[in-house]
């Protein structure tokens, strides 16, 4: 509440709400406000408002008023006053070091006694005063500096007005107390202002950036850390081992006991195979017309030279003429060959097995004897026709032949073996899908038994005119089956048992298991194999193991306190470790930190 300085007067009082003060004119024109600590800026203007004109207001506040909290209220407070009336000015005076600081950034003086008439005047021409403890605040008019009087009339207790019924000036006092509750309320009844404080942008940046500092002088001195991801050394693994497969129905018993490397094979009979193939017949029977025409035979020898019936004249395209009667061809002389006349036939195939046919109805063309073994005869000797061959047409028919039954028999067969192991995979993939397994075939030749063939084919083939025929091969098949995961967990086994000791397997490789078939019993339906598989051992550096804790001991005891290239070759020099990667922290941290605790090992796998 705000302490006002009034001069009452002795014969009158103010009935209003809010009380006007009555202000003593002083020399200095100033009048001084008592703020109390919990004031807003609105209770304090209100009070400046209702003052006379030209006078300057002294505001006397206390520590840690809510006046002074912020620069932005007195700044406010400076503005309003201004607007109000020319010519007031105020002035503040306060022990808050903090408030004295906020005054002056708002332009407000602030005083360390109450100013004369001549430091009001300098104070509105924009003069300052120093800032130093109030001495006197006790004068509550500016100029006259006068104390508070005691009233000259005598003291009356409040229980003698009560039993005096209330008199005159108990009337007034309980006035007075009425109207200040009814202020109050209407005061406590507004609703309070909001006043949004901007930060300081400078001294924010500036408290952040020491803060930031500070605490990278904390963490680089106290905090230091590294990170080594270690990549342990790794390496292929091969294991083969010697496994009997024994047949399960005649091994029960042998089984029921689950001996070492003797696992159980299941056998596989599906039904009898029958493959039947369609093969085109490959005779040709020609029942077309031979070309025939009239041959001449030059003889360009010394001599006389003898053909003997169906000589043979071939062409340069492989089709071959016979004459069809012998003749004597005489010698010929220099410079004139001597010739003979004789029909010629056309054969019904030329020498690569086609149909002649219409094709022997040559032009003119010359003919040599191909059973002539000497160049020189061949050169002296031969045939003409200087018409053309005329009469050839093609007819065939297709017949069936010995090689076309024997090689449909062998092709049957070879067909019906491979359907027989074709059949053998289907017949045990149906199986699995229906028994819910997961049975492999044991590929090998010696495992898959297929019987002989037998060839079912028409009688009476030979010589037949067809185009083609059907023959059909009936085969039965056997093999053995057994389970991929139990050889796999058998090989597993024996791979970890030959890894070493510091090191431990990462990575097994089922589909890298392969076998050799040793020794199969057709009797006892035993089969011995070798089986070998491959997989990945890698050191053992993890630290809840006894190797690996050693090992991660060893790397701290070395590198603590070294510079991250030295500890990063010692790391990379170690046989157990195939890649080192170090990460400090703070990142520009150029050495590994001295204290063990703060250097962290982090496993990754190869």
């Amino acid at each position: 509440m705000v302490k006002k300085n009034t001069a009452q007067k002795k014969d009158s009082e103010n009935d209003g709400d809010d009380p006007v003060p009555a202000v003593a004119e002083t020399k200095s024109k100033q009048y001084m406000i008592y703020v109390e600590i919990d004031d807003e800026i609105t209770t304090v203007f209100d009070q400046i408002k209702k003052l006379p004109v030209r006078l300057d207001v002294v505001l006397v506040i206390p520590k840690r008023a809510v006046l002074l909290q912020s620069v932005i209220n007195l700044r406010i407070l400076k503005k309003k006053v201004a607007e109000t009336r020319k010519g007031r000015n105020v002035m503040i005076i306060t022990n808050d070091k903090s408030g004295q600081i906020l005054a002056g950034q708002a332009g407000i003086p602030v005083l360390d006694k109450i100013p004369s008439s001549k430091q009001a005047e300098d104070t509105k021409s924009g003069g300052s005063f120093s800032h130093r403890p109030l001495l006197d605040a006790t004068a509550n008019l500016g100029g006259s500096h006068q104390r508070p009087v005691r009233l000259p009339e005598k003291k009356v207790p409040l229980s003698s007005l009560l039993q005096k019924g209330q008199t005159s000036l108990f009337k007034n006092f309980v006035k007075k107390i009425t109207t200040w509750r009814r202020a109050r309320q209407k005061k406590h009844q507004k609703l309070p202002e909001v006043v949004i404080v901007a930060p300081n942008k400078q001294a924010l940046f500036i408290f952040m950036l020491v803060t930031v500092l500070i605490f990278m002088i904390v963490a680089y001195v106290a905090l230091p850390g590294a990170t080594l991801y270690l990549t342990p050394e790794s390496g292929r693994i091969e294991q083969s081992i010697n496994v009997t497969l024994a047949e399960f129905q005649r091994n029960q018993a042998e089984l029921g006991n689950h001996p070492p490397r003797i696992m159980a094979s299941y056998e596989i009979t599906p039904p009898e195979i029958r493959h039947t193939i369609n093969y085109f017949a490959t005779g040709k029977e020609f029942r077309g017309e031979n070309a025939r025409g009239i041959l001449t035979v030059i003889n360009e020898s010394l001599r006389v030279r003898e053909l003997v019936a169906q000589t043979r004249f071939q062409t340069d395209d492989g089709m071959i003429f016979r004459i069809t009667r012998a003749v004597s061809v005489p010698a010929g002389t220099v410079g004139k060959p001597a010739t003979v006349s004789v029909e010629a036939v056309a054969d019904p195939f030329d020498v690569s097995g086609q149909i002649v046919g219409e094709r022997g109805n040559i032009p003119p063309t010359r003919f040599v004897i191909p059973g002539l073994k000497n160049e020189e005869n061949r050169r002296t000797l031969y045939g003409q026709n200087y018409q053309a061959m005329s009469g050839g047409i093609t007819r065939v028919v297709k017949t069936v032949t010995k090689d076309d039954v024997d090689s449909a028999k062998k092709k049957a067969a070879a067909e019906a073996v491979d359907a027989a192991r074709r059949e053998l995979k289907n017949y045990l993939t149906a199986q699995n899908i229906e028994r819910k397994t997961n049975l492999k075939l044991l590929t090998h030749d010696s495992l898959i038994k297929i019987s002989e063939p037998q060839i079912t084919i028409e009688q009476n083939l030979i010589g037949a005119t067809r185009d083609s025929f059907s023959v059909t091969a009936a085969v039965t098949v056997r093999g053995f089956a057994y389970n991929p995961d139990e050889l796999g967990k058998i090989l597993e086994r024996e791979l970890n048992l030959r890894k070493s000791p510091d090191k431990r397997i990462v990575q097994v490789d089922q589909e890298s298991i392969t076998y050799k078939v040793i020794e199969f019993n057709e009797s006892t339906g035993r089969v011995k194999i070798t089986a070998t598989i491959r997989g990945v051992e890698q050191y053992e550096v993890r630290p809840e193991k006894e190797s690996g804790a050693r090992l991660i001991k060893k790397i701290k005891d070395h590198i603590v306190g070294k510079s991250l290239n030295e500890a990063s070759l010692f790391v990379q020099n170690l046989p157990e470790i195939d890649h080192v990667e170090i990460k400090s922290w703070p990142f520009w941290a150029p050495n590994i930190p001295s204290v063990p605790d703060n250097i962290k090992i982090v496993i990754q796998e190869g």
